[in-house]
């Protein structure tokens, strides 16, 4: 019997639980609601994302308050989500099937790259592994976006009404598709959180759009036990700051 989609990177969070911060974790769910801050053309406005569904595939709609308001819907597709090597923001079609890429999470396999790097950094203490790089296409463009210097960063934001802390790894390009070093202030940047069912996306920075997590509502967290070995659900008032 194959494995559900969010079982499958639940074991595979499991695996990290001894390197990484994963005692807890945020788990998505119908309903769940992710309020982004997008910068863009010297305007800043609301993107409101709604989870439709999580299995087998992620659907969200979208809210956008921008100058040109906009709202639609978005489907990543499951093998995307585990393999996809490409990542867009694309907010301008009502409707929008993604079968190649991803939109707002990393894909399993870009995550593991994510993981492995920073292992090398932080518990091996291999000082080589911070120049390590993967490449990654981004939207339509068909040059790829090298990226490397993985840090850990911690970011206190709401959560079903509560500050709680989002554990992520940080990433930006450090060199242009052809190899040569990136300018201070046109590198891109971006957050990727950790201690989530599903790597969601919580900063990105492409020099000309900005985009920032504010807020999470309707989400179910998850403590791991270490008697059972698995994580089980907990409620809000007993996860600890």
């Amino acid at each position: 019997m194959k494995k559900s989609l969010v079982l499958f990177f639940i074991i595979f969070v499991s695996c990290l639980a001894g390197k990484a911060q994963t005692e807890r974790l945020i788990s998505l769910q119908k309903g769940t609601v992710l309020v982004y801050e997008v910068n863009k053309n010297n305007q800043t406005y609301p993107l409101t994302i709604t989870i439709e569904s999580i299995e087998p595939d992620i659907v969200f709609s979208f809210n956008s308050e921008g100058t040109e308001k906009k709202s639609g819907n978005i489907t990543i597709n499951k093998k995307a989500l585990l393999a996809s090597g490409r990542l867009v923001f694309d907010f301008s079609q009502s409707k929008l099937i993604l079968s190649d890429a991803t939109c707002l999470f990393f894909s399993k396999i870009f995550y593991n790259k994510i993981d492995s790097i920073a292992e090398q950094i932080y518990t091996q203490q291999n000082e080589s592994a911070e120049s390590s790089t993967f490449t990654i296409k981004l939207d339509n463009n068909n040059l790829p976006v090298i990226l490397g210097g993985v840090s850990k960063e911690v970011e206190e934001i709401n959560v079903n009404g509560k500050e709680a802390k989002l554990f992520t790894y940080s990433i930006n390009n450090v060199k242009d598709p052809r190899g040569n070093p990136v300018e201070f202030g046109t590198s891109y940047i971006f957050r990727i959180v950790r201690n989530s069912v599903f790597p969601i996306i919580s900063y990105a920075n492409m020099v000309t759009y900005e985009l920032v997590l504010k807020e999470v509502k309707n989400i179910q967290w998850l403590r791991y036990n270490y008697a059972k070995n698995e994580y089980e659900p907990v409620k809000d008032d007993e996860i600890d700051d």
